[in-house]
């Protein structure tokens, strides 16, 4: 986690050996109606996974420097694989997993 605003801050940075995370699809282009995005095929299971992997995420958090709220990005990334990993596929629309499994020839 970083805060932009605060230059005087240190990035905070956490290290996991375990990870458990759902497996959700990446949100259609924010212009895209629903009728469009129904109609559009299912992103790959790279795309998927990579959006669970790495992603950013703006907020507002505790700064001790600055000693307030302030505008943090927080950026998930992974560094190297965890030693338990856990993929929870509950999230996932109906059909993504065989549309992915056709793909690559089962």
């Amino acid at each position: 986690m970083r805060f932009p605003s605060v230059p005087e801050a240190a990035e905070v940075t956490s290290t996991r050996h375990s990870l458990v995370m759902p497996l959700t699809m990446p949100e259609a282009a924010a212009g895209a109606t629903a009728q469009l995005a129904a109609q559009q095929a299912p992103a790959s299971f790279v795309e998927a996974l990579s959006r669970c992997v790495s992603n950013e995420r703006h907020t507002k958090s505790w700064c001790a420097a600055a000693k307030k709220y302030a505008h943090a990005v927080q950026r998930k990334q992974l560094q190297k694989p965890p030693n338990v990993w856990c993929m929870l596929a509950h999230q996932l629309p109906p059909g993504v997993m065989d549309t992915w499994e056709e793909a690559h020839d089962g």
